[in-house]
């Protein structure tokens, strides 16, 4: 077995690691319990490597270095800030359930979950502006132009799965908000501070935008197949287990609502191509 063919069978490991580790948060909800710390940092660094050469195969690797480089310590640093003064996300702390903090503030897994997370939007965006490109006929934008537009949607994408992950895990413990008693419902999503949404949206914008300028500027056109769109998958069912976990044990289908209505017209566009792609291959 080449190289090629053994980093791709390991990408096809991973994908069914994290994708099972996803739907094994149901059970964990079921037995009353929370995933302990050594298993969260394994699967979140099977996760990040998952990213990473999948990333390297889709995009070559200066793209995925860059998102992996620049998240790490903007988001670290957009972390750090919010639970030292509140800046950006609101005054918050974390528990020890994502294992141990740096500088006693952010847990070392954070950073590589902003990594994650963030990378499996990427693909749906991909897939987004080419339809968008298709339809509307205009052709390929000019590239600073399709660098802003391409973060924007990115940003969009990990707000959105911040919307409905943050109740879920502060419920468990995982991070405490230290403000909401203070602020009016005005200012509150389902006990959460509303800017924290907005910190999400600059913080992601801020890691994107290099991300996509060198995207743009050094990723080679790839010949799709099953294995580039793993990461929708893992990006939906991320979405779809989120949305039972409101409902069982939230008993909350608002931020269900709220969450698919933002996400599917996305993850449609995203899936109708995988299916389109797979359809051309005469699979």
């Amino acid at each position: 077995m080449n190289s090629d063919k053994r980093t791709r069978l390991l990408l096809w490991i991973a994908f069914f690691i994290v994708l099972a580790s996803v739907v094994l948060n149901l059970a964990w909800d079921a037995a009353g319990r929370i995933s302990p710390v050594p298993y969260n940092v394994v699967i979140g660094l099977i996760f990040t490597m998952f990213c990473f050469f999948h990333g390297r195969i889709y995009f070559t690797v200066a793209p995925v270095l860059v998102l992996l480089l620049v998240s790490i310590p903007v988001t670290f640093a957009a972390e750090y800030a919010g639970v030292k003064t509140g800046m950006l996300f609101g005054a918050y702390h974390y528990g020890n359930i994502l294992g141990p903090l740096a500088l006693n503030t952010v847990p070392f897994l954070v950073p590589l979950s902003w990594f994650m997370f963030m990378y499996g939007g990427t693909i749906i965006t991909n897939e987004v502006m080419a339809w968008g490109a298709e339809k509307s006929g205009l052709g390929a934008a000019p590239k600073a132009v399709a660098v802003i537009t391409f973060a924007l949607v990115d940003s969009f994408l990990m707000t959105a799965l911040d919307m409905l992950i943050d109740p879920i895990w502060v419920s468990r413990g995982t991070w405490a908000w230290d403000e909401v008693a203070n602020l009016s419902p005005a200012h509150l999503y389902y006990n959460i501070p509303v800017h924290n949404y907005f910190g999400w949206l600059v913080t992601s914008f801020v890691v994107f935008l290099p991300f996509r300028a060198v995207f743009f500027g050094r990723a080679r056109a790839c010949e799709k197949d099953r294995l580039y769109y793993l990461p929708v998958f893992i990006y939906i069912s991320i979405v779809l287990v989120g949305c039972i976990e409101s409902v069982r044990m939230l008993g909350n289908s608002g931020i269900v609502f709220t969450v698919l209505a933002a996400t599917c017209p996305l993850i449609c566009i995203a899936v109708f191509r995988y299916f389109a792609v797979m359809k051309g291959k005469g699979r």
